[in-house]
């Protein structure tokens, strides 16, 4: 079955344009006690310190990296060499004026197209850490973009993905063109796993995470849209007391984590 793209270029283009990369400024602690999302306090603080090592001489590559600032996160929490690739002129503007502000390497902020043969040749084996944030979903079928991760992540590598999950309490919340540009079926744990479970990965962790997160449909056109960033205070407040339970329904994102077998492959 052909693979098709659910977004094109112009999407991301007219995603990113417009937009300003913050320079990675750190907030106070009273905004970050605020506004600081459960899903980021549950990712950095409480699973990936579980399964990933931290040091300056690891190589991290994140694929749909645009406009930059999760590499931000991944240098800040690990201190990670960070690199990214994106397809989107726009967005990978934003991305080396963001590095450049910051002092990091604008040649590792790199324009192209991820399943083009030339790149997975060029950055074969090259990474420790392979990461991708909101990519495979825009696929209808993301095994290849998978493989594609695999392919540039070393032997004894990690591979960490992560997609939204929007057919619970979000789909209700989206514009029907935003859920059109997602491949909802992946967003189901059963088949999230078996899409990642392939011969020569570890699966180390799969499940959904994130408390609650009603930024995923800030922007929309009602009051009620408008009244959400107030309602995600009072949940990033209560989130700190009483944890989330994590379910299909309303977890705002599915996170697998692997490692890619250390041996020679069969």
């Amino acid at each position: 079955m052909k693979n098709e793209r659910l977004t094109d270029e112009r999407y991301w283009d007219d995603t990113w344009e417009g937009l300003r990369a913050d320079g990675g400024a750190v907030p106070n602690r009273f905004k970050r006690f605020l506004f600081e999302l459960p899903a980021t306090r549950i990712l950095w603080n409480r699973i990936l310190p579980r399964f990933l090592p931290k040091g300056r001489g690891i190589r991290i590559i994140e694929l749909g990296s645009a406009p930059g600032q999760n590499l931000l996160a991944w240098k800040a929490h690990f201190g990670y060499e960070v690199f990214g690739a994106d397809f989107s002129e726009t967005g990978m503007a934003m991305q080396r004026k963001l590095f450049a502000r910051l002092g990091l390497d604008e040649s590792h902020s790199i324009f192209g197209d991820v399943l083009a043969q030339d790149f997975r040749r060029t950055h074969a084996e090259a990474y420790d850490v392979v990461y991708s944030g909101g990519l495979i979903e825009h696929f209808s079928e993301p095994r290849e973009i998978i493989e594609t991760h695999l392919e540039i992540l070393k032997r004894g590598g990690f591979l960490v993905i992560v997609i939204p999950n929007i057919i619970g309490l979000y789909r209700r919340m989206l514009p029907p063109e935003v859920v059109a540009a997602h491949n909802l079926e992946i967003m189901k744990i059963p088949r999230f796993r078996a899409l990642l479970d392939m011969p020569g990965l570890h699966r180390l962790y799969c499940a959904y995470f994130g408390g609650l997160n009603l930024g995923i449909a800030f922007g929309g056109p009602t009051m009620f849209h408008r009244a959400l960033p107030k309602l995600q205070i009072v949940v990033n407040l209560v989130a700190r007391v009483v944890p989330i339970p994590e379910n299909r329904w309303t977890s705002p994102y599915l996170l697998y984590v692997g490692r890619k077998e250390s041996g020679r492959q069969r």
